[in-house]
């Protein structure tokens, strides 16, 4: 699941994260920084819909110069390049990002599932970056996974986005 604290008012995020199952904890992952709740914050809740079987279901947070917005893609499957979409209006990455800077990237696949890569494709379908994916802990094999809220955490990004732009996972099982 994903969740948030966003300003009623303004609509400004100030914090975002993952949440795990009972008992699965990551002291990398889970750290927010000290936030004194204000009078219009409201938090969020998205849970992750359970996935069929030899489907993926993922969530990312994605971070540009326009704020922060949750996304997603729903009966992914394995080995098939999958567009994910913004999770609330179902806006495809070029147009919710449309002319603005990809700053980070956090991926969460649900339990059993690796995400192999993340592609983001220009309007004439040439792919312009390529970043591989992990598995979450505790599921990951010897050596594997980072973490046990996300598959993949990309900070420090520069992507410039323009009109047609997608962002494409593709996944395979544990």
């Amino acid at each position: 699941m994903a969740y948030r604290i966003q300003k009623a008012q303004s609509l400004a995020v100030s914090r975002r994260g993952w949440g795990a199952l009972e008992d699965y904890s990551c002291f990398k992952s889970s750290i927010i920084p000290t936030y004194a709740i204000g009078p219009d914050d409201m938090i969020q809740v998205y849970s992750q819909p359970v996935a069929q079987t030899d489907e993926t279901n993922a969530l990312a947070w994605v971070h540009t110069s326009k704020g922060v917005e949750l996304y997603e893609a729903l009966g992914i499957a394995d080995n098939t390049a999958t567009a994910m979409t913004t999770a609330l209006q179902g806006q495809t990455f070029g147009d919710a990002a449309f002319n603005s800077t990809l700053t980070q990237i956090s991926i969460c696949l649900n339990d059993g599932a690796n995400l192999d890569k993340v592609e983001f494709i220009d309007s004439a379908g040439g792919v312009v970056l390529t970043i591989q994916g992990d598995q979450r802990i505790p599921n990951a094999t010897v050596g594997g996974g980072t973490s046990a809220y996300y598959n993949l955490m990309v900070p420090n990004m520069g992507l410039q986005v323009t009109k047609g732009f997608s962002m494409k996972i593709t996944v395979t099982p544990v």
